[in-house]
């Protein structure tokens, strides 16, 4: 019944038209990249999707690139 119930797809939606951020690495083996797709193609303006080429689920080896793309964010959004 969650899956019913809840769809992310559908609570993006719902939050937007909230600014909203969505990050994925191209290399993540845990969740499919179409995933964030199909969340970015949900989600109203103002929004933005950023792909990093090599990190993995966790952005284990790419911490600072992820540090610094939601920090601009933060910036260019609230600031």
């Amino acid at each position: 019944q969650l899956g019913k119930a809840f769809t992310p797809t559908r609570k993006v939606m719902e939050i937007t038209p909230r600014p909203i951020l969505i990050i994925h690495g191209a290399k993540d083996d845990l969740v499919p990249i179409s995933h964030s797709e199909a969340l970015f193609t949900s989600a109203a303006d103002p929004k933005e999707f950023r792909v990093h080429p090599e990190a993995d689920h966790g952005f284990t080896w790419h911490r600072s690139w992820l540090q610094e793309t939601v920090l601009s964010w933060l910036g260019k959004v609230f600031m």
